[in-house]
């Protein structure tokens, strides 16, 4: 399906104009001033601190403590902030020696930043199932094509975050850029999801908000937004056995649930990276949170009950189902089966094809990097 129509087009195209027209004067007048010893962390994604940003700022500080660190959490919920928040971030852009982004922040792609600054794309997500960015154009959930040339969606980047090898020419084709600039560092919460430390403190902060857990077996249902579409959720939790096994569903952030559901966790503060140390099973379908699972080893069941649709629809990076974490599964009475059966072979063989960095010492390098400027040997 396109999203193209003449008018809708022409509109999108004086959009942009506009906006590289009014970015221009404010972005010169800020390259004017003498460029600082900053790293900037800017975010469209979160209106607070990412466990990735705090990592960051934290080796940052380590390896370079004169160096100021900025984060700008500009998850905006009205057009008057979003203008407020392109203005911020243009004056960074301008003043940074390195600006790490985990989103698409349209002062990065639409103008070009100085050479004496790294622009670092480190994407929220390791891997990706399904296709996104320029790989995903004039989908039915995608961008349409004349919206990401006008706006010129992910440009300028110097160097751009993958979690492996094997997802480089597939984040290549996503953000359009050449494959040089892809490499396989990982994410900082690769490093947190490894820490005894943090393993142990999130499990005893999950006992004390979540009491009534106890002893069971955690499976953690963490799918997809999905465009148009609601989530499973009623058929997922007919399918567990909430009287053997704790039911954790976290939701896409733009999705949400309305009431309390008896018997299953909804509306926990605790993040979807922290459930994972507690885990026994992640239930999913084409959601990049099977990484993360994987870092941990965490077996995996996927639920896509919709897997020949969304894969012409949407389209799937990884669409061959001997290569997911875990087994494809399309019906309740097999996801409660899987779920009984978890095969944890499978996990570790995708961890092992996908994941290059596991081995914690991702947040290390990324700052390295954006220090310097080039990768370490």
């Amino acid at each position: 399906m396109s999203h193209r129509s003449p008018l809708r087009d022409f509109a999108t195209r004086v959009a942009a104009l506009a906006t590289r027209i009014g970015l221009w004067p404010m972005y010169a007048a800020f390259r004017a001033l003498p460029q600082q010893n900053t790293i900037t962390l800017v975010t469209r994604l979160f209106s607070e601190t990412s466990l990735d940003f705090r990592l960051l700022a934290a080796e940052i500080v380590r390896q370079s403590p004169d160096t100021r660190v900025v984060i700008l959490n500009h998850r905006a919920s009205t057009k008057l902030r979003i203008v407020g928040n392109v203005i911020t971030q243009t004056y960074w852009l301008a003043r940074s020696r390195a600006v790490i982004t985990d989103s698409y922040i349209i002062p990065i792609s639409m103008l070009p930043h100085r050479h004496s600054t790294t622009v670092i794309q480190a994407w929220h997500a390791l891997g990706a199932i399904k296709k996104f960015g320029y790989a995903a154009l004039d989908t039915p959930e995608g961008h349409s094509s004349v919206m990401a040339r006008s706006m010129r969606m992910h440009r300028n980047y110097d160097w751009l975050l993958v979690g492996g090898t094997h997802m480089s020419a597939e984040f290549a084709s996503a953000f359009d850029q050449d494959r040089e600039k892809i490499l396989p560092l990982g994410l900082p919460r690769v490093d947190h999801l490894l820490s005894d430390e943090a393993a142990e403190q999130t499990r005893e902060r999950i006992a004390a908000e979540h009491p009534e857990i106890g002893d069971k077996p955690v499976v953690l249902y963490a799918p997809t937004f999905r465009t148009g579409t609601t989530v499973p959720v009623r058929s997922v939790i007919d399918a567990v056995d909430t009287d053997r096994y704790a039911l954790v569903i976290k939701l896409h952030p733009l999705d949400q649930i309305d009431d309390e559901i008896p018997g299953v966790v909804t509306h926990s503060v605790i993040s979807t990276t922290e459930w994972m140390f507690v885990a026994s099973v992640v239930v999913s379908d084409y959601s990049a949170i099977m990484f993360d699972a994987a870092v941990r080893g965490i077996p995996v069941v996927v639920y896509a009950y919709d897997f020949d649709e969304y894969a012409v629809n949407r389209g799937l990076f990884i669409n061959e189902p001997s290569l997911f974490p875990g087994p494809i599964v399309q019906d309740e009475n097999s996801l409660a089966e899987a779920i009984e059966n978890p095969q944890v072979d499978a996990v570790l063989t995708f961890r092992d094809r996908y994941l290059d960095r596991v081995d914690g010492s991702a947040t290390a390098a990324i700052v390295s990097l954006a220090l310097t400027g080039r990768p370490s040997s």
